[in-house]
């Protein structure tokens, strides 16, 4: 049975996204490397208004029991129930994006809040919290202006950081960075170094 891939797309750049064009890189190295998979792409700027930030209804129905929930609350559940489903189907996760004032894009911090759930990506017991994802992969590809990965700029660092802890949080804990860093001070150079890496790193089978 072929393995699931989740694609999340969160850069509304077009064809000028550098962490699309990394995507598109990787997707190509990958159809060699691992042949047959199924790709499930997410493109959260192109939802637009039909990914919400979470309300109220939301806020309350996800610790309610589902048979205990009403038709507005089962409406309010049922986008974030689609991409928690999406999420728990895949074997690795790939996220593409941008820095926006140092951290996520607003799309993908509203795919974030739909879909860490409790009971459905975390639970808390006795011994507490504990991520019900372990065993999944994710690959992170990055496209930032100032370079964030070295240096003073890792103190400003709220993207990569916050996508490790929230992808801990739910308990995958294998993740793969790559990073197009500086592309401000020096474009072409950026993001021919980041593509390279990206290459020699999954070129292999």
């Amino acid at each position: 049975m072929a393995s699931t891939t989740l694609v999340i797309k969160s850069s509304p750049s077009g064809e000028r996204s550098v962490s699309r064009l990394l995507l598109d890189d990787l997707l190509r190295q990958r159809s060699t490397t691992h042949p047959g998979e199924h790709v499930v792409t997410r493109d959260l700027v192109a939802m637009g208004a039909a990914l919400p930030h979470v309300d109220s209804v939301f806020a309350q129905a996800i610790f309610i029991p589902p048979s205990e929930r009403s038709a507005e609350q089962q409406r309010g559940l049922k986008l974030s129930d689609e991409l928690a489903d999406e999420l728990l189907a895949a074997q690795t996760i790939i996220i593409a994006t941008p820095m926006y004032n140092r951290t996520v894009p607003s799309s993908l911090k509203a795919w974030i809040d739909h879909i860490v759930r409790p009971g459905l990506t975390f639970t808390y017991d006795e011994e507490g919290r504990k991520g019900l994802l372990a065993g999944k992969k994710a690959i992170l590809l990055c496209a930032t202006g100032g370079v964030y990965s070295t240096g003073a700029g890792t103190a400003e660092d709220f993207l990569v950081p916050y996508l490790q802890c929230i992808l801990e949080f739910m308990g995958i804990t294998d993740v793969e960075v790559y990073r197009a860093e500086g592309l401000v001070q020096d474009y072409e150079g950026a993001v021919k170094n980041a593509r390279g890496i990206l290459a020699a790193a999954n070129g292999k089978a």
